[in-house]
C-alpha cells in the first residue's frame, strides 16, 4: 500500500511508462507477499483472460481499411428486394431513369411524402446495389415526386410496430395474446377487404383508426388491417415486397413475438441503406425539389452535393416523438459538425436552406426546381474530366480515413492506396493520354444531361 501511495502521489504516468509502474509495484507486491508464506509464481497472471467493464484495447482494434465496414457488419452480401437491374426496373414507387453518364432516381410515393416506406427503401436499396456494379455511371441524381423531398421513416411502420408492442392503443400495455389462427382464404378475404377501404387519411387518429378500435382488434389483426395494402401475402405467410414488420421499428417489443433483437435488425438495416447511398462509387447529388425530415436528413448528408429549392426546409424532429435521430447520426455529424448536430438534433430546429447551407448540411440554393438542370450540368463538366475509377477510391479513402487518429497504421494505409492507385489502368491511361497530349480516355464519351 505504501509504495501504492508513493506512486499515486507522483505525476501520473501514461503509455509504457505506466505499465512499468504497474510492473514494478507487482514485484514489490509479490515480494511482500513472500514474508507471509504466499509464493505467487511468476506466469501466474499467463491465460487471465478477464478484462473489466468499458476496458478498450486500442491495439486490438480494427480499422476500416483493414476490414470494411460492410464486411464486419454483414453488409457485403446485399440481395435483390424487387429490381434486379436498371434495364427490368419495375417498382412504381422508386423511379430509375439511366442516360449515358447519368442515373436519375426517384422518390414516387408522394401521397405518402415520399416515407421510407418498404417499396421506397426496397427501390433505394436496389439502386445503391446495381450503381456499384455501374462503373459506367458518372453521376447518381435523387430526387422526390410532389412537394416533399422525404419525410424519412415512415409514419405508418412507427405506428404499427408501436400498436403491435401496445405502446399506444389501449392504455395499459396488454399480456401478450396468442395470434389467431386463420385460414388461407381468411387472409385472402381481408387483403382484399383492405384493398377497398380508402386510402388513409393524412391525421393519426384518421389513418390508423380511433383509440377504442385499436382497444378491442387483436395486435395481429391490427398489423393485417395496417399493412394488407404493402404486398399480398405469399404462401409462406409473408409480404411479397417485406418479409416482416413493415417500415423501421423504433419500439421495444421484446414482449410480444417480433422480439427485441427484431428492433435492432431493423435499425441495422436502415443504417445499411444509409451507408450504401453514402458510399456509392459514383458522385451522388440529392435534388430536394422540397422538404426532408428525419431520416431523410441521412441521405442529405451522405450526398456528395446538395442542390435545393430556397423554399424547402429540413428538420430532424425526432425529439418531438420521444424518440433520436441515432441511426443517421454518423452522418449528420459528418456533414454538420458536432455543435451544430447537438443543436438540431436536441432542439429539432426546422431549419431553412440558409442555415442548412450555413452548416455544411446543402451546398446550393435555387429559387426553384426548373434550375436543377443547370446545376446537375455544371457538375457534370467537373465530372466528366475526372477519372471514375480514381473518383471512387477517393471517396473510399475518405471513409476509411475518416476520424483516424495519426499512426503509422494510417501513414502506412494512405501510402499504400497512393502505390495501388498509381498501377491502376485507369491511371496508366491518363498519364499516356497527358504524355501524348491528347484527351482522358474518360472524356471521349460525353454525360447525357436531361434538360
Amino acid at each position: 500500500p505504501s509504495l501504492w501511495l508513493k506512486a499515486q502521489r507522483k505525476q501520473p504516468p501514461h503509455g509504457t511508462a505506466l505499465r512499468a509502474v504497474r510492473c514494478r509495484l507487482m514485484e514489490a507486491e509479490i515480494e511482500a507477499l513472500k514474508k507471509f508464506g504466499v509464493n505467487i509464481k511468476p506466469g501466474h497472471r499467463d491465460g487471465y483472460k478477464y478484462q473489466a467493464k468499458g476496458a478498450f484495447d486500442k491495439a486490438t482494434q480494427v480499422r476500416p481499411w483493414e476490414v470494411p465496414l460492410p464486411v464486419q457488419i454483414g453488409w457485403d452480401y446485399e440481395a435483390v428486394e424487387v429490381c434486379e437491374n436498371f434495364e427490368d426496373w419495375n417498382n412504381p414507387l422508386f423511379l430509375v431513369e439511366v442516360r449515358q453518364g447519368i442515373a436519375y432516381l426517384t422518390f414516387n410515393e408522394p401521397d405518402n411524402n415520399n416515407s421510407f416506406s418498404p417499396g421506397v427503401s426496397a427501390g433505394l436499396n436496389d439502386a445503391t446495389r446495381v450503381l456499384r456494379k455501374r462503373p459506367d455511371i458518372r453521376i447518381a441524381t435523387l430526387t422526390g415526386a410532389g412537394r416533399m423531398w422525404s419525410a424519412g421513416g415512415d409514419p405508418r411502420g412507427f405506428q404499427a410496430s408501436q400498436r403491435l408492442a401496445g405502446v399506444i392503443g389501449p392504455e395499459t400495455r396488454p399480456a401478450p395474446q396468442p395470434a389467431p389462427k386463420s385460414s388461407p382464404a381468411q387472409l385472402e378475404q381481408n387483403y382484399e377487404e383492405s384493398k377497398a377501404r380508402p386510402r388513409p387519411a393524412e391525421g393519426p387518429e384518421e389513418r390508423h383508426g380511433s383509440q377504442e378500435h385499436r382497444g378491442v382488434a387483436s395486435q395481429r389483426a391490427q398489423l393485417e388491417e395496417s399493412y394488407g395494402e404493402f404486398g399480398k401475402k405469399a404462401e409462406g405467410g409473408e409480404h411479397e415486397l417485406y418479409g416482416g414488420l413493415p417500415g423501421p421499428m423504433i419500439v421495444d417489443n421484446e414482449h410480444v413475438e417480433s422480439g427485441n433483437t427484431k428492433n435492432i435488425r431493423s435499425a441495422v438495416q436502415g443504417a445499411g441503406m444509409f451507408y450504401r447511398w453514402a458510399t456509392i462509387p459514383q458522385f451522388s447529388m440529392a435534388l430536394m425539389n422540397g422538404s426532408a425530415m428525419g431520416g431523410a436528413l441521412g441521405l442529405l448528408a451522405g450526398s456528395d452535393f446538395v442542390v435545393a429549392v430556397k423554399s424547402a426546409f429540413a428538420v430532424l424532429s425526432e425529439v418531438r416523438l420521444g424518440v433520436i435521430p441515432a441511426v443517421v447520426s454518423p452522418h449528420v455529424i459528418r456533414a454538420v459538425g458536432t455543435s451544430n448536430a447537438k443543436r438540431i438534433f436536441t432542439t429539432a430546429e426546422n431549419l431553412s436552406m440558409q442555415k442548412a447551407m450555413d452548416i455544411g448540411l446543402i451546398q446550393r440554393i435555387v429559387g426553384k426546381k426548373d434550375e436543377f438542370p443547370a446545376v446537375v450540368k455544371e457538375i457534370a463538366e467537373k465530372i466528366q474530366a475526372v477519372s471514375p475509377e480514381a473518383l471512387a477510391s477517393a471517396k473510399a479513402a475518405i471513409f476509411a480515413t475518416l476520424n483516424q487518429p495519426m499512426s503509422e497504421k494510417l501513414m502506412n494505409f494512405v501510402s499504400q492506396e497512393y502505390t495501388r492507385i498509381r498501377k491502376t489502368t485507369s491511371c496508366e491511361e491518363g498519364m499516356r493520354a497527358l504524355s501524348e497530349n491528347r484527351p482522358m480516355p474518360w472524356e471521349e464519351k460525353n454525360i447525357d444531361i436531361k434538360e
